[in-house]
């Protein structure tokens, strides 16, 4: 949980690569973690990477509602 907390924190403060270094972290100690999938991949759009929709299609795999939607706007 404190990787995912503290990886939101950098995405606050637009650091997306260390947000996103904590989100694959919570991903490793639970890869059952769907809003670590999912906060990775809103980290991966904001840093303008392109890399956003695999992780939003695991968290939408695991039900996370949030990601569909983003999935479906963002990952045609």
């Amino acid at each position: 949980m404190s990787h995912l907390n503290r990886g939101n924190c950098y995405v606050q403060v637009q650091d997306y690569k260390s947000g996103i270094d904590d989100f694959s972290a919570a991903i490793a100690i639970d890869p059952k973690n769907k809003d670590a999938y999912f906060n990775r991949g809103a980290a991966h759009y904001l840093a303008g990477d392109g890399q956003m929709c695999p992780d939003w299609r695991i968290a939408v795999g695991m039900g996370n509602e949030k990601a569909k939607g983003f999935l479906e706007k963002y990952c045609k």
